[in-house]
């Protein structure tokens, strides 16, 4: 079995459920992980003065990668990803946070 099929395996099994759809937890954290890696912005990163800043770009690309990798293990499409990252979720109290 190769890499990728035993990271999807592991991917599906913990944000999917057992009809490979994903759950609302599964939901949840890819809507956040998008919004967390800006994974539909431009990665390109300016300093204050306008100029790139190539050290925040290079960060954001590999934060664009991550995502990108997570939702191709999971067989998501654009589509669906812009989906996802535009899901708004009721505001949790503190205590919720440190589950």
């Amino acid at each position: 079995m190769s890499r990728a099929t035993t990271a999807s395996k592991i991917a599906k099994k913990l944000l999917c459920d057992p009809q490979g759809n994903l759950h609302q937890d599964g939901q949840y954290f890819l809507s956040d992980l998008a919004k967390y890696c800006r994974a539909h912005d431009a990665p390109t990163r300016h300093d204050p003065t306008g100029k790139v800043d190539a050290l925040a770009t290079m960060e954001a690309i590999g934060m664009h990668k991550l995502y990108r990798r997570l939702t191709s293990l999971l067989a998501i499409d654009e589509s669906r990803s812009a989906k996802l990252a535009m899901l708004q979720w009721p505001q949790q109290n503190e205590e919720d946070d440190n589950d």
